[in-house]
């Protein structure tokens, strides 16, 4: 799932986060006037964009307008993935993502990986993953 930040509205729910210096706010005082749109590829909620992240058309309609993409895209390395690859996933995907955010000058992007990516691991899972942090450390 990806989530994106757009200022026009109020978020729901609260994450809690320490600030380096009291006092503490939450998530939703910290992003105050910004509402929160997820992406996937299964059917959604409000504030839901579906779609394919290997789909450039689908990524634009979904990132067009947003400050800020946090991309938390990955399949489970419990059970073989069906209809996609770790690869069309984790490396495809993340490709996509830092194009779309290029084209439409998206300024924060958070990239969430796995403890232990290694784009040299013999597993599949965490050698994509390793990958997919590699694009992200290398892209501008």
């Amino acid at each position: 799932m990806m989530v994106a930040s757009s200022k026009k509205g109020n978020l729901i729910g609260e994450i809690r986060i320490r600030n380096k210096s009291p006092p503490r706010q939450t998530f939703t005082q910290t992003l105050k006037n910004h509402l929160i749109f997820t992406f996937d590829r299964h059917i959604g909620r409000k504030n839901h964009f579906q779609g394919n992240i290997n789909s450039l058309s689908d990524l634009k309609k979904a990132i067009r307008s947003m400050d800020c993409v946090i991309n938390i895209i990955g399949l489970s390395p419990l059970r073989k993935p069906t209809g996609t690859t770790y690869y069309e996933a984790h490396v495809r995907g993340v490709k996509n993502v830092l194009k779309v955010c290029k084209e439409f000058e998206i300024k924060r992007l958070v990239h969430m990986s796995i403890l232990g990516a290694n784009k040299k691991s013999t597993i599949e899972f965490t050698r994509t993953k390793g990958l997919g942090e590699e694009l992200v450390m290398k892209s501008s």
